[in-house]
């Protein structure tokens, strides 16, 4: 233990004897003399970057040191490290520190065992690889768990020079897959301390199961085993349950194919396998049917109750479940999971493309054999699923931060224009919203403004905005190849801190999941049961159908959508924590909800409102108006007003150009009406507001009122001006 430099936050007495009888591998000295290690590699990264600590930043950091290298009491812990923190340094500074330990394989190092790290990208994976490796000491410390994609063959990882992308590789097909690290990395998972992988595995095979990954040996006798887990950002705890007719028809399937009938043992077992599958859930579920059925039901509760009515009998189907596992292995670990939800909590049965019943739920975390796990959550407190999760804890953050510099503009209309996915797919609702892009921007020249939109239309949106390319943020790729030609979209940001020299962040839409999601999301997370207690009571209505109109799935999409914003706006410049520099966030028709959950994580932040949309938006709107898929008359005026030269003109001469204002309704119902009858006193006429407007906008002059209709007289089509 000499090697190792002491620190301000250690504590020791003057005898190494004493020091070496009284520290041990959880030992407070111990602990304390690698917290102080870890503090010391972050003063230096601050120090050299001339970054400053701001108040109370630097204690929450080293408590989480703390808690990571064994004073966490609870299994599992959130740390709510914002953006922009610390917290890719934090992570960066242990792993060193704890790699020095495994090179000597000290007492702390075995007791540890060994690192798990779940990061969100394969870059991430190899910076954090190439970080053991340097101060490994020519020691073989670190496994990265990958497998083909784009950047890891971008980067080296496939041998064949005509494979270029993840779409290009054949996969175990390929002849030279033998010798593939890529297709074998999972086989070396086992040799080494550290363990690197990503997210997307994580997700998905490991939430709930760790166990294939915790022990290591390096060739020799002794085995470990890592019981340290850190995931950076919070993994995706929801979980859909389904049980519907194609899902037993799979099952069926599954069991017929699995092993051959020939052999007359396995087909024993098949038949019988089958026979439970048809009388124990295939019979009783087309009973539940038949229930809704008779009662008229859409949409409903299963409860207990329904599944004994409809003689659903568990006795029977969890040995089922046994035998099946042992029949097919981990094929079978679906339809076992949803007989062991469906038989322990209500389900929602549901009409869709087919009856089925789904149960949303909560993935439990993997906390066997000692196993600590830590979540970097920069937006915990906007995440039921953490902070209401009685698995997890979050340890107070006393992190004293000022958000004065960031306005939040909030941009309302009274008209009918929305930056929702649907609405975005009318073309008008573009051409309007880019008519609104370049007004804003126009004014922002010297600015670096961050323009995120829906992926369908980010490349058309920045096409759209050529001349203000100066000022715009294009896309920034994920493998380090440079920008795209395309505005940043939603869903195409994770991870990437590419974006923090942005002063100024527009949401060009709002980024949101499918209805359904939602509610799934609301009952999965319902840790006290009050979400399933108002869909039962909704149920209770004949006439519910629309699941969008319980509270719960509302509180829970302006939840998700406040979280989302939250996480864009620290891509900002506002991540640099302690800058002074103006930050300002433009929202479209955002939900109130919404707008109060972001201003309520930036608590001193300015706000305001916008209520009318520019006259340029207005008049692009109105000149996209349809009715009955066809353009209105006030449209199809504004269209030829756009190739208007300025000269004077008269109503009679926009009708002898063949643009008429549309007929009322006396002369749609008489034929022998032909002209348009305009009547008097009609100032407020949608198409003279909408010329006015047009003709205001062209000129760019003081508004004033071209043509005043409320001075004409309409006879017969002849138009005579009262007061010339």
């Amino acid at each position: 233990m000499k090697d190792i430099k002491k620190s301000a936050d250690s504590s020791f007495g003057e005898n190494e004897e004493l020091r070496a009888l009284e520290w041990s591998a959880h030992s407070p000295h111990c602990i304390s003399d690698l917290t102080g290690q870890v503090m010391d590699e972050l003063d230096e990264y601050f120090s050299t970057r001339g970054v400053t600590y701001i108040s109370g930043q630097r204690e929450l950091l080293r408590d989480t040191v703390r808690l990571m290298l064994g004073e966490a009491e609870v299994p599992v812990t959130t740390i709510p490290l914002l953006p922009g923190m610390g917290k890719s340094t934090l992570v960066r500074a242990l792993v060193k520190v704890l790699t020095r330990e495994f090179v000597r394989m000290s007492d702390y190092a075995k007791s540890l065992g060994g690192v798990i790290l779940v990061v969100e990208k394969t870059a991430e994976a190899y910076e954090l690889r190439d970080l053991i490796q340097e101060n490994a000491s020519n020691r073989d410390l670190v496994r990265v768990l990958e497998s083909p994609n784009d950047f890891n063959i971008a980067h080296g990882g496939c041998q064949r020079s005509d494979v270029q992308t993840r779409a290009e590789c054949p996969g175990k097909d390929c002849p030279q897959a033998a010798e593939c690290r890529l297709l074998h990395a999972a086989d070396k998972a086992n040799q080494t301390p550290f363990l690197v992988f990503m997210h997307a595995r994580y997700d998905q095979y490991y939430i709930e199961n760790l166990s294939a990954l915790r022990e290591w040996s390096s060739g020799e006798e002794t085995i470990y085993t890592r019981k340290l887990l850190i995931v950076d950002e919070a993994p995706n705890l929801m979980k859909v349950s389904k049980l519907s007719t194609s899902v037993i028809a799979a099952c069926e399937g599954m069991i017929s194919t699995h092993e051959p009938s020939y052999n007359l043992s396995w087909d024993k077992q098949k038949q019988t396998l089958l026979s439970t599958l048809n009388y124990s859930l295939r019979i009783p579920f087309q009973k539940l049917l038949r229930q809704y059925k008779a009662n008229g039901s859409r949409i409903a509760v299963t409860t207990s109750d329904d599944f004994n009515a409809a003689a659903f009998d568990w006795s029977k189907l969890d040995p089922f479940c046994d035998q099946l596992e042992r029949y097919a292995g981990s094929r079978s670990d679906e339809i076992i999971e949803t007989v062991s939800v469906l038989s322990k909590q209500p389900a929602a049965y549901q009409i869709g493309q087919e009856h089925e019943l789904t149960v949303p739920h909560c993935r439990p975390f993997d906390i066997q054999d000692d196993l600590r796990t830590f979540i970097l959550s920069g937006s915990a407190f906007l995440s039921p699923e953490l902070y209401e999760n009685p698995e997890v804890d979050i340890p107070s953050a006393n992190v004293q931060e000022s958000y004065q510099r960031l306005t939040i503009h909030v941009q309302r209309s009274d008209t009918r224009f929305s930056v929702s996915k649907t609405a975005m797919a009318n073309k008008t609702t573009r051409n309007v919203l880019t008519v609104w892009l370049k007004n804003k921007l126009s004014g922002m020249a010297g600015h670096k403004v961050l323009v995120v939109t829906y992926k369908s239309y980010a490349k058309e949106l920045w096409d759209a905005l050529s001349e203000f390319h100066d000022r715009l943020i294009p896309l920034q790729a994920d493998d380090n190849s440079g920008p795209k030609e395309s505005l940043p979209y939603f869903g195409g940001m994770n991870g990437s801190n590419r974006y923090n020299e942005a002063d100024c962040v527009i949401c060009a839409g709002l980024g949101r999941f499918d209805s359904e999601e939602y509610f799934n999301r609301a009952l999965a997370f319902d840790f006290d049961g009050s979400a399933w207690g108002e869909f039962e009571q909704a149920c209770l209505d004949p006439s519910f159908r629309n699941t969008d109109d319980l509270a719960c799935v509302q509180k829970m999409r302006n939840l998700t959508m406040a979280r989302d914003l939250v996480q864009l706006v620290f891509r900002s410049t506002l991540r640099n924590h302690g800058g002074k520099e103006p930050v300002s966030l433009w929202l479209i028709q955002p939900p109130e909800e919404v707008v109060m959950h972001v201003r309520e994580s930036f608590r001193d932040c300015q706000h305001d409102e916008i209520s009318e949309l520019p006259f340029e938006c207005l008049s692009e709107l109105a000149a996209g108006r349809t009715f009955q898929g066809k353009p209105t008359h006030a449209s199809k005026l504004l269209k030829w007003l756009a190739d208007w030269d300025g000269s004077p003109i008269l109503i009679a001469e926009v009708q002898g150009n063949g643009k008429k204002l549309g007929r009322t309704r006396l002369s749609r119902k008489r034929s022998s009406i032909s002209k348009p009858m305009v009547r008097a006193k009609t100032a407020k006429s949608s198409v003279l507001k909408t010329l006015n407007e047009r003709l205001y906008i062209i000129t760019m002059k003081q508004y004033k009122p071209v043509l005043n209709l409320e001075q004409c007289t309409c006879r017969r089509g002849i138009y005579a001006n009262q007061n010339p």
